[in-house]
């Protein structure tokens, strides 16, 4: 009996025909399913603006005052009254703006090119243009 019993627990039960097995999605159909799934109000705002936003360069002339640390000190500057000396440096800056009409007005913050002698302004597909 307990050979009996090995010799039929060993025996495997018969099994259903095998199903065809769906195909696995490629990976353009899989990177298509999570690329929808991303998208919500904020990101489809963005893919329709982000064409009108650019980038502005800026080169501007800034004035700044030269300390002397001599003629600054309160002991000996009452005895060596010299007028400010002031040097002139040039500043790149770089900030962004957005298209506002399709004649080219483009609108920006003052601080970004307030002060600017020269501005360059860089759109997403690359093209930069003199402003």
């Amino acid at each position: 009996m307990g050979c009996n019993q090995q010799a039929q627990s060993q025996q495997q039960e018969p099994t259903a025909p095998a199903m065809a097995q769906p195909a696995p999605p490629t990976v353009e159909e899989t990177n298509a399913v999570v690329t929808n799934s991303r998208q919500n109000a904020i990101t489809r705002a963005v893919e329709a603006a982000s064409p009108a936003i650019v980038s502005i360069n800026v080169i501007s002339v800034q004035r700044v005052r030269v300390r002397d640390p001599f003629f600054d000190d309160p002991f000996f500057g009452q005895f060596f009254r010299t007028p400010p000396r002031v040097r002139e440096r040039q500043v790149q800056n770089l900030g962004s703006g957005f298209v506002m009409s399709p004649d080219g007005y483009i609108v920006t913050n003052d601080h970004v090119a307030g002060n600017a002698t020269e501005i360059t302004v860089s759109f997403t597909d690359g093209k930069t243009l003199e402003a």
